[in-house]
């Protein structure tokens, strides 16, 4: 089994992939029963599948010696990168991907979704696969690394100190990101259990990134709109008699603009890291022409 993404936050959605082979070992159509389900942090299953798949038999070798049939008599099918990435990241996978190869473009793969409510606990879910077939029991071979996790991360300051609490049972990595004018330092924790860290508030801005970096809580407080160039315009550098100059030309028109002296260093500071304080007092009118011209906007870092 595989599930995407392996870490998760309340409110997502997981994929799950689950596949069986599609020929039985016997000459007889086999109906097997297949229950999945996925087991919370506090015990409670619930179900993706409770159903009887089938699985055909082989053709006879006559057959395929004759070519009366296809050499493969099964559909067309795709196989997503993720998965083999999925097979290749797990301990010990790579000596079975060889195994894993043969056996994929014939085995039928089947997708679920497992919705998480917004008030889902967070900690470890586990995937239950089991097969019955003939009064035995068949659990997934991948069984120890079929879980995923839910982060829950919480925030609290106290006399210029941030607190980043970690509510979930298992560890969770974070990483918290400071910015300033042309640097960004990077620090990564791994916060225990039920546990918290404590870091020093940043003067500009400062992020907190976890589940995978996919999400990201704003960690600065006060001001939090900050100028940017437009993403959309195209331009480049040149010096020209000893002199900086930017042309920024607009993609969709046939608008264009040569930067030099005060303009210039609005337009290379105007990073995402500073407000529009910093940069007014540079040189306020040409602030105000970049500003209305649409060369920088004003944006909230919160959003």
């Amino acid at each position: 089994m595989s599930i995407f993404p392996k870490r998760t936050i309340p409110g997502k959605t997981v994929t799950i992939h689950w596949a069986i082979a599609l020929e039985s070992e016997k000459n007889i159509p086999q109906f097997p029963l297949i229950r999945l389900g996925v087991q919370s942090p506090d015990g409670s299953i619930v179900s993706l599948c409770d159903q009887h798949i089938m699985l055909l038999p082989e053709p006879k070798k006559e057959q395929r010696e004759k070519k009366e049939i296809r050499m493969s008599n099964n559909l067309p099918r795709n196989t997503p990168l993720l998965i083999l990435a999925d097979y290749l990241s797990g301990k010990k996978k790579k000596e079975k991907l060889v195994e894993m190869l043969k056996h994929i473009h014939f085995s039928r793969h089947f997708y679920f979704q497992y919705s998480l409510a917004e008030d889902a606990l967070p900690g470890k879910y586990k995937l239950i696969s089991e097969i019955y077939l003939e009064g035995e029991c068949y659990t997934s071979r991948t069984a120890e690394e079929d879980f995923f996790y839910v982060d829950k991360i919480r925030t609290t300051y106290d006399n210029g100190k941030i607190r980043i609490h970690n509510l979930s049972p298992e560890i969770c990595p974070v990483k918290i990101i400071s910015c300033s004018q042309a640097l960004a330092v990077n620090n990564i924790y791994d916060i225990q259990p039920m546990e918290s860290i404590q870091v020093s508030d940043h003067p500009e801005t400062q992020y907190l990134l976890y589940n995978e970096e996919r999400e990201t809580i704003l960690l600065t407080r006060g001001n939090t709109n900050r100028i940017l160039r437009n993403q959309t315009l195209q331009n480049f550098e040149k010096i020209e008699n000893g002199s900086l100059k930017i042309y920024v030309l607009f993609p969709e028109n046939d608008d264009a603009f040569t930067l030099e002296e005060n303009y210039a260093r609005i337009w290379q500071m105007a990073d995402g890291t500073l407000n529009g304080n910093t940069l007014k007092n540079i040189d306020q009118e040409a602030f105000n022409s970049m500003m209305e011209a649409h060369l920088i906007y004003e944006y909230d870092i919160r959003k």
